[in-house]
């Protein structure tokens, strides 16, 4: 024992150690699951490519994340393809953007909770950026860059301490 406490533990019987001595480190996985990282320019280059395609599948998948996060405090949110798909035609595409509205309010506040400084991000960066500033054409690719940096962030933070 030394003065820290740490009693060193043997090897079971049958350990063979790695060659070289080196074990890589593990990166943690809480739940059996972890939150992948997506880029803004593999996302913003993908869905060109896709015709948008690859976008609605970031969405979805996204969603999933968001709901697996917040599931311990709020309600999840109506399935992605359920509310694109076939409810957007049956309201006239209002659900799509009270989705979006309720999926922004959401980010924000699981990153508000982890103490991640995400500049506000809210229903009303949906809004102002995607909505109200979409006739200038870069207002969605703002939105976009802006939802991938907070949404990344809370993937590095659950991936390195879990759900809490």
């Amino acid at each position: 024992m030394d003065n820290n406490g740490y009693v060193p533990q043997q090897p079971q019987a049958g350990y063979v150690p790695p060659q070289g001595g080196y074990i890589p480190p593990q990166q943690p996985v809480y739940g059996g699951r972890s939150i992948e990282e997506v880029s803004f320019g593999k996302l913003f280059g993908l869905s060109i490519i896709t015709c948008g395609i690859y976008s609605l599948i970031y969405y979805a998948k996204r969603a999933e994340d968001i709901n697996y996060l917040t599931s311990r405090y709020q309600k999840p949110l109506m399935n992605f393809w359920l509310v694109y798909l076939l409810l957007s035609g049956l309201t006239c595409g209002i659900l799509p953007l009270v989705w979006m509205h309720q999926f922004c309010n959401r980010i924000g506040e699981e990153a508000n909770r982890r103490g991640i400084n995400t500049g506000n991000f809210s229903a009303s960066t949906f809004w102002i950026w995607c909505v109200l500033l979409s006739f200038i054409g870069v207002g969605p690719i703002i939105f976009i860059y802006k939802l991938t940096e907070v949404t990344n962030a809370l993937a590095r933070d659950y991936n390195a301490r879990g759900l809490f």
